[in-house]
């Protein structure tokens, strides 16, 4: 794993446990697995390896720490990816998925059309209740198809990250997104 795909993981991390799409145990098993596999590996995989009695919380600022404000378009774009299978798996509500993209249209590093998009379903339950929508189903008609354009992206499988955020800027340029 290269520098960027790593920080690229690291951000992801933060992200996704930010919004409760990935457990604390998850990140620590990563990084045990990291230090069995690596003659000299990161000192902050060490550290990682070592927050088993911290809070969730606790982990996510010391992945902020070292990430330092590093915000790629790749990690938000994975999220996606990650929200759009954890619903098609039943693991999260819609409710969650929501709230998510709502967090990254606040905080990620997306493009400006995709944030265009995102403004709008972060606001769906209130559509909802104030008549624009009649029913959160009309939101997950505007909303899943959105996220299935990354479902490709896969945290465990970075050789691919390249070209599958190369299709999604093609579909964001032809504006088949």
């Amino acid at each position: 794993m290269n520098s960027e795909e790593y920080l690229i993981r690291l951000e992801v991390f933060s992200i996704a446990l930010s919004n409760g799409l990935m457990s604390k145990s998850e990140v620590i098993k990563w990084a045990d697995h990291i230090l069995l596999e690596s003659a000299h590996p990161d000192h902050l995989v060490i550290e990682l390896s070592l927050l088993e009695n911290k809070s969730t919380n606790e982990i996510i600022s010391t992945l902020n720490g070292y990430l330092k404000g590093i915000n790629h378009k790749i990690s938000g774009r994975i999220v996606l990816g990650m929200l759009y299978k954890l619903y098609h798996d039943e693991q999260i509500p819609f409710k969650k998925v929501l709230d998510t993209i709502d967090w990254l249209f606040w905080n990620g590093n997306l493009s400006i059309e995709e944030e265009n998009i995102m403004e709008f379903f972060g606001l769906s339950y209130d559509f909802v209740e104030d008549g624009i929508l009649d029913s959160i189903e009309d939101a997950k008609e505007e909303v899943l198809p959105f996220l299935e354009n990354y479902k490709d992206f896969d945290l465990d499988d970075p050789s691919n990250w390249e070209r599958i955020n190369k299709s999604v800027e093609n579909k964001l340029k032809n504006g088949s997104l």
